[in-house]
């Protein structure tokens, strides 16, 4: 057991893999602040809740839709949110827009009363820091040193980095820690997905089929979940919608009305009742386009530990994802 007083580890990214990272790392021992730029925790494990007097509140999961659990490491992370009542199986597979049933024998999980439950789960007890973005780093004093535009300065013994690559190759870069020309070069060349998300409170149901999640296309919907049906959203119908790569990026500036008008109407087939309120949210950083790299993370050559790990180097599954940060975390672990 080491002493939280001999390291202290600062994790810049608040999604699934710094998460994952800072929680084994506290577990161990080890003193964790994790820093985040959003209002929450969680990254793509997101959800949201709005209401309209006419049905009461809506739930929905808008980035992250559900995981699958392959890894037998994560099998048993998995097993631990089971048992504490945050993750829950929801099926084995869901229909497409022509009306395929596409099912396999592989459970897919969700958040149990919602995505970023998960996260909660997670984060109890760990020092967090939201609404922080981190402006600049450096290393003085034998420290890293992180200051965030709230004015605070972050001090640690290690640094994991876990945000998408283009944020992490930007701050590097600014801080003169580009030690590894070929390793930056080859960072560089993943590139990531967009994705538009419709959350749409519904006045009925939906026709969304059993069990609450539909595949499409991609052109322009890639993606419809009904999270009454997925259990997540008790009082009110709430779907979600995802929109396709190529539409997300032809209209990513576009005005949030003319987008919903556009989904809508493509998901007009599915949507059934009429729409009492809706609410878009875009992800720059959906998914990264390539499959990742052949490890979970990397180390850089800097003064002091520096891992650079995430769904960058993980191929984009939320499994990836965790995956990653355990690595990150062993990889910490090994040197202290």
């Amino acid at each position: 057991m080491h002493s939280e007083k001999a390291h202290h580890c600062l994790i810049v990214g608040g999604g699934l893999a710094g998460l994952m990272a800072a929680r084994k790392l506290h577990d161990a021992g080890i003193g964790v602040t994790v820093l985040d730029k959003g209002r929450g925790l969680g990254g793509r494990l997101a959800s949201r809740r709005f209401s309209h007097p006419e049905v009461g509140e809506g739930v929905f999961d808008y980035g992250a839709q559900y995981f699958t659990a392959r890894d037998e490491r994560f099998r048993q992370e998995l097993a631990g949110w089971v048992k504490a009542g945050v993750a829950r199986q929801w099926s084995e597979g869901f229909y497409t827009a022509s009306g395929d049933l596409k099912t396999d024998d592989e459970p897919r999980y969700i958040g149990t009363a919602g995505i970023r439950g998960i996260a909660k789960h997670l984060a109890a007890g760990l020092d967090t820091h939201t609404a922080t973005r981190i402006t600049s780093l450096g290393y003085a004093a034998k420290r890293w040193e992180l200051r965030a535009d709230t004015g605070d300065v972050f001090r640690g013994d290690s640094l994991i980095m876990t945000p998408p690559l283009p944020q992490i190759i930007a701050l590097l870069q600014e801080a003169g820690l580009a030690a590894d020309p070929a390793l930056l070069n080859r960072l560089e060349t993943i590139e990531y997905r967009r994705c538009i998300a419709l959350l749409a409170l519904l006045s009925g149901p939906s026709a969304v089929p059993p069990p609450g999640g539909l595949w499409c296309d991609g052109n322009p919907i890639r993606w419809i979940a009904d999270n009454q049906q997925k259990g997540i959203s008790p009082q009110a119908v709430a779907l979600t919608i995802h929109a396709g790569a190529e539409f997300s990026f032809a209209h990513w500036d576009r005005p949030d009305e003319l987008v919903a008008t556009k989904l809508l109407k493509a998901a007009a087939p599915w949507v059934k009742s009429p729409v009492l309120r809706y609410q878009l949210h875009r992800w720059r950083y959906s998914q990264p386009l390539s499959g990742g790299t052949p490890e979970y993370y990397r180390t850089l050559g800097a003064p002091a530990p520096l891992i650079l790990t995430g769904d960058g180097f993980s191929g984009g599954r939320v499994e990836g994802a965790a995956c990653s940060g355990l690595a990150a975390a062993e990889a910490l672990l090994a040197t202290v």
